[in-house]
């Protein structure tokens, strides 16, 4: 009876085990298959060559964002970044072990004052979508510079020159574009734009593992293999019943998904931010943004058309945007 009563706990042991690890690496299975491609003929239009859409998923958590792919043929759009404050490179005051390289903007100040009229000290562009970039050296809420973590580069002029080699979105002076382990100094004349991230998420269509699996708001940008399609993702998290957030494999995941071959994972967490401009209504959309009030970050990234009259063509029109399509992604 003894033996009968021990056999029967041995089983029922067993079995909880067996389903406790078939419970496990269905989890963990959940969090590494690929996700259906998203179908960007569905996607809103910010303008002809941007298209825009919401992101939901319930698995392996809730996360929800926004996903922008841009048409890199359209050689009438171009990238810029805020660059060197006035003030660069002085100590920070109260803070004298680090050096001023930007002043922190929000991705809507950043935005504003790219379309602002020169005649009212902005830069008088025909700014289209804008989101943050690079990691800053973490100091306090209320400072207004920041000192970056690595090398970082906007409109040729080098706005920081880092403590360690980070991996790289760059934009060369030849038009071309990478994602890249780091910049040789060789290289540094050749580059337009090149801002450092924390982590590469995907190389070559294949995610990149790493030990680290916090959950956080992201902000990642990707491109395709042919370098044909920029993309840039932003999810929102610590939003509870709502978006948990992302880790580094969800963000590569979803990166392939969208049709990125290669992604970088961004500065995140309260800085996560992403606009665009509705020329029907002719203003700034904020999009997403993680924190109320928005979190002033060190680097931004925009988008904006040049005028006709600069690239010999009829200027596009801009359609409007109507936040009604969305990439529901589930697995196979």
């Amino acid at each position: 009876m003894k033996k009968k009563v021990a056999y029967i706990i041995f089983a029922a042991v067993a079995v909880g085990m067996l389903s406790a690890v078939t419970a496990f690496a269905r989890s963990a299975e959940a969090g590494t298959s690929p996700l259906k491609a998203c179908d960007w003929a569905v996607a809103s239009n910010i303008d002809p060559s941007i298209r825009i859409m919401r992101i939901s998923l319930d698995e392996p958590r809730l996360m929800k964002g926004y996903a922008v792919r841009v048409d890199l043929n359209d050689k009438s759009l171009s990238f810029t970044a805020n660059g060197r404050d006035k003030d660069w490179g002085h100590p920070m005051p109260d803070y004298t072990n680090a050096v001023i390289r930007t002043r922190r903007v929000t991705v809507r100040q950043f935005f504003d004052n790219a379309r602002a009229p020169v005649s009212q000290g902005g830069r008088g562009l025909d700014m289209l979508l804008a989101f943050n970039s690079a990691p800053w050296k973490w100091i306090d809420d209320y400072n207004p510079y920041a000192d970056l973590l690595g090398l970082n580069i906007s409109d040729g002029v080098v706005v920081a020159e880092g403590d360690r080699p980070e991996p790289m979105f760059v934009i060369w002076k030849n038009g071309q574009m990478d994602i890249i382990d780091s910049l040789p100094s060789s290289r540094r004349g050749d580059v337009l734009l090149g801002h450092s991230g924390f982590e590469i998420v995907l190389k070559g269509g294949k995610i990149l593992y790493t030990d680290d699996h916090s959950v956080h708001p992201r902000t990642a940008v990707g491109l395709s293999g042919d370098r044909r399609w920029f993309y840039v993702l932003v999810v929102e998290g610590r939003h509870k019943g709502v978006s948990i957030g992302a880790d580094y494999v969800d963000l590569a995941r979803i990166m392939l998904s969208l049709g990125a071959a290669d992604a970088l994972n961004f500065d995140g967490g309260g800085s996560s931010a992403l606009s665009y401009w509705d020329a029907a209504e002719k203003r700034q959309i904020v999009r997403f943004q993680q924190e109320e009030p928005p979190r002033p970050c060190a680097l931004n990234i925009g988008i904006y058309r040049r005028s006709a009259k600069d690239f010999g063509v009829k200027n596009r029109i801009n359609t409007s945007f109507k936040d009604n399509r969305t990439c529901r992604n589930s697995w196979y």
